[in-house]
Protein backbone atom coordinates (compact mmCIF):
# COMPACT_ATOMS: atom_id res chain seq x y z
CA UNK A 1 0.00 0.00 0.00
CA UNK A 2 3.26 2.69 0.72
CA UNK A 3 4.48 2.28 -2.38
CA UNK A 4 0.90 2.57 -4.51
CA UNK A 5 0.98 6.06 -2.00
CA UNK A 6 4.56 6.39 -2.87
CA UNK A 7 3.43 6.87 -6.73
CA UNK A 8 0.37 8.30 -6.83
CA UNK A 9 0.69 11.00 -4.73
CA UNK A 10 3.60 12.88 -6.38
CA UNK A 11 1.06 12.71 -9.60
CA UNK A 12 -1.79 13.86 -8.06
CA UNK A 13 0.43 17.09 -6.56
CA UNK A 14 1.31 17.46 -10.22
CA UNK A 15 -2.04 17.36 -11.35
CA UNK A 16 -3.26 19.83 -8.87
CA UNK A 17 -0.49 22.28 -10.42
CA UNK A 18 -1.65 21.90 -13.77
CA UNK A 19 -5.53 22.31 -12.95
CA UNK A 20 -4.11 25.63 -10.80
CA UNK A 21 -2.16 26.70 -13.99
CA UNK A 22 -5.01 26.30 -16.64
CA UNK A 23 -7.39 28.09 -14.28
CA UNK A 24 -5.06 31.05 -13.92
CA UNK A 25 -5.06 31.08 -17.77
CA UNK A 26 -8.11 31.07 -17.75
CA UNK A 27 -8.84 33.82 -15.97
CA UNK A 28 -6.43 36.09 -17.38
CA UNK A 29 -8.30 35.27 -20.93
CA UNK A 30 -11.88 35.91 -19.33
CA UNK A 31 -9.75 39.38 -18.44
CA UNK A 32 -8.03 39.94 -21.74
CA UNK A 33 -11.53 40.20 -23.34
CA UNK A 34 -13.33 41.96 -21.31
CA UNK A 35 -10.20 44.65 -21.19
CA UNK A 36 -11.04 44.21 -25.47
CA UNK A 37 -14.77 44.74 -24.75
CA UNK A 38 -14.28 47.79 -22.31
CA UNK A 39 -11.77 49.51 -24.53
CA UNK A 40 -14.65 49.05 -27.70
CA UNK A 41 -17.10 51.05 -25.90
CA UNK A 42 -15.50 53.50 -22.79
CA UNK A 43 -12.77 55.28 -24.48
CA UNK A 44 -12.14 57.90 -27.18
CA UNK A 45 -9.41 55.47 -29.35
CA UNK A 46 -5.88 56.66 -30.05
CA UNK A 47 -3.24 54.74 -31.11
CA UNK A 48 -0.58 54.25 -27.63
CA UNK A 49 0.19 51.50 -25.57
CA UNK A 50 -0.14 50.72 -22.06
CA UNK A 51 1.09 48.48 -19.25
CA UNK A 52 -0.63 48.32 -15.89
CA UNK A 53 -1.00 45.76 -12.65
CA UNK A 54 -4.02 44.33 -11.94
CA UNK A 55 -4.26 42.11 -9.00
CA UNK A 56 -0.76 39.60 -9.27
CA UNK A 57 -1.03 40.03 -13.29
CA UNK A 58 1.16 42.30 -15.57
CA UNK A 59 -1.35 43.73 -18.53
CA UNK A 60 0.09 45.17 -21.77
CA UNK A 61 -2.32 46.69 -23.70
CA UNK A 62 -1.39 48.41 -27.16
CA UNK A 63 -4.01 49.83 -30.06
CA UNK A 64 -2.80 50.40 -33.36
CA UNK A 65 -4.54 52.13 -35.74
CA UNK A 66 -4.89 50.76 -39.73
CA UNK A 67 -4.48 52.09 -42.54
CA UNK A 68 -8.30 50.71 -43.62
CA UNK A 69 -11.28 53.71 -43.43
CA UNK A 70 -14.91 52.57 -44.50
CA UNK A 71 -16.57 55.98 -45.26
CA UNK A 72 -16.29 57.79 -41.31
CA UNK A 73 -15.34 54.84 -39.71
CA UNK A 74 -11.69 54.08 -38.98
CA UNK A 75 -10.43 50.53 -37.65
CA UNK A 76 -8.17 49.90 -34.85
CA UNK A 77 -6.13 46.56 -33.78
CA UNK A 78 -6.10 46.16 -29.90
CA UNK A 79 -3.87 43.37 -28.27
CA UNK A 80 -3.72 42.62 -24.93
CA UNK A 81 -1.39 40.43 -22.93
CA UNK A 82 -1.45 39.25 -19.61
CA UNK A 83 1.28 37.99 -17.62
CA UNK A 84 1.43 36.06 -14.30
CA UNK A 85 3.52 37.35 -11.50
CA UNK A 86 6.25 35.21 -12.38
CA UNK A 87 6.94 36.16 -15.88
CA UNK A 88 4.92 33.61 -17.40
CA UNK A 89 2.83 34.45 -20.09
CA UNK A 90 -1.03 33.59 -18.89
CA UNK A 91 -2.79 35.02 -22.15
CA UNK A 92 -2.95 36.90 -25.29
CA UNK A 93 -5.82 38.14 -27.28
CA UNK A 94 -6.19 40.37 -29.95
CA UNK A 95 -9.49 41.97 -32.10
CA UNK A 96 -10.52 44.78 -34.37
CA UNK A 97 -12.49 47.37 -33.44
CA UNK A 98 -14.01 50.05 -35.67
CA UNK A 99 -15.14 53.59 -34.41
Amino acid sequence: MATVLAVLIPEQGGLLQRGRESQAETLAYDYAHSVIASRSVSRELQPDSERFDYRDWSVDVALEELGISTGPMTVFRIEVRVSGSNGRALAHAQGMITR
